[in-house]
């Protein structure tokens, strides 16, 4: 970016300015800018930077997205520490907002990221896949209130845990899927 705004510079302030303001406004990286004139010859630059809150990896290409919390692709990395929600085939530019379907499950991805270590996060065809580490396979659905299945899923798994007899199942817990696609989950 340092550089792109360097073509500014021997301009005259007008000319300058409005470069400037081409150069920062059609990027989706900043949220705000601002532009200082300062005597004798300065513009100084001020941005607000977007902050990435969801990661979206192309299992085709291996690019990863960055999202914003709206749900507009940010930037493309090649990594990140964001937990990443695989996706099959993903053709978008920076600047698109994922669909509503697509922000749910990565809603949901982060949250039961923040509960547990996650393997591995797949969508699939309306729902997304979860693995947690030495845990349960998870399904979750797109259209529900992320922050309602990530509480089912905290209740579901804190009674698997414990010694609840109505909730009990003969399998190791590493096997056990965990279905929150209907009214009512599913164990298998």
């Amino acid at each position: 970016m340092a550089s792109e705004l360097k073509t500014a510079e021997g301009f005259s302030y007008r000319e300058a300015t409005s470069k400037i303001r081409n150069i920062v406004g059609s990027s989706n990286v900043f949220a705000d800018y601002r532009v200082n004139y300062k005597i004798p010859a300065t513009l100084e630059v001020y941005v607000i930077v977007n902050k990435s809150f969801y990661a979206l990896k192309d299992r085709k290409s291996g690019n990863v997205y960055l999202i914003d919390l709206n749900g507009r692709i940010l930037e493309k990395a090649s990594k990140t520490n964001l937990p990443q929600l695989e996706i099959e085939d993903l053709t978008a530019k920076s600047g698109e907002v994922v669909s509503d379907n697509i922000l749910d499950l990565l809603k949901i991805n982060s949250l039961i990221s923040r509960l547990y270590r996650i393997s591995s996060s797949v969508i699939k065809e309306g729902y997304a896949e979860f693995k947690v580490e030495n845990g349960p396979t998870i399904l979750a659905p797109s259209g529900k209130d992320p922050e309602v299945v990530a509480g089912a899923l905290l209740l579901l798994i804190s009674r698997l845990k414990g010694d609840d007899q109505n909730l009990k199942i003969d399998k190791p817990y590493g096997d056990i899927v965990i279905d929150l696609r209907f009214k009512n989950p599913v164990l298998r």
